[in-house]
């Protein structure tokens, strides 16, 4: 087989962002300070970025377009949604690290080397905590909600205790990737 074109991810990536940037109409989102769709460009900056691309991690440089709410005041970067914010990598390198930790059962030693050291080890144990306390997070949000549901709300406050979390969290590990992760079950109440 003889390859027609060379895929070349970085500038991929960079063009898909630019196509939104050029369809991007302030009217579509709304400002998290407020209810205000009254923006106006203001400035761009450089953003680094590791992805994970046919099982490679790619480096790549674009630069994220910033708006400013006339309503509220701040200043808000328009970011795609496989970027985290304030993380390096992006969330596609991420979720498939810890995938390999809670679905495959791997070690976090085997994933370093799986990424040819290019993930420090102390990085995925941060990612692997922040995923742990979402969960168990969620899990609770999920279960008060049922509960309440129910009309029977007994024992919430003991249910906190430490022992508890780990018993629960120990019981439905199985369930991980199953939770979504999402700021509505959190935010609302």
């Amino acid at each position: 087989m003889l390859p027609l074109f060379q895929l070349d991810c970085k500038c991929l990536v960079k063009t898909i962002y630019e196509l939104y940037l050029l369809k991007f109409h302030p009217t579509q989102i709304k400002c998290p300070g407020g209810d205000s769709h009254q923006y106006v460009l203001n400035g761009t900056y450089n953003r680094y970025l590791i992805l994970l691309v046919m099982d490679n991690l790619v480096y790549i440089e674009f630069t994220v377009q910033r708006v400013y709410c006339k309503t509220c005041g701040t200043s808000h970067a328009l970011l795609p949604d496989t970027i985290i914010p304030y993380f390096t990598y992006s969330y596609s390198v991420v979720l498939f690290a810890l995938a390999m930790i809670y679905v495959e059962h791997r070690e976090i030693q085997e994933v370093c080397e799986y990424f040819d050291h290019k993930i420090p080890r102390q990085l995925i144990k941060q990612w692997c905590k922040r995923f742990d306390r979402q969960y168990i997070l969620m899990a609770i949000v999920q279960r008060v909600r049922e509960k309440t549901k129910a009309g029977v709300i007994t024992n919430l406050i003991s249910s906190s205790t430490r022992m508890q979390l780990q018993r629960f969290h120990e019981e439905h590990q199985h369930c991980f990737l199953h939770i979504p992760i999402t700021s509505k079950i959190i935010n609302s109440s």
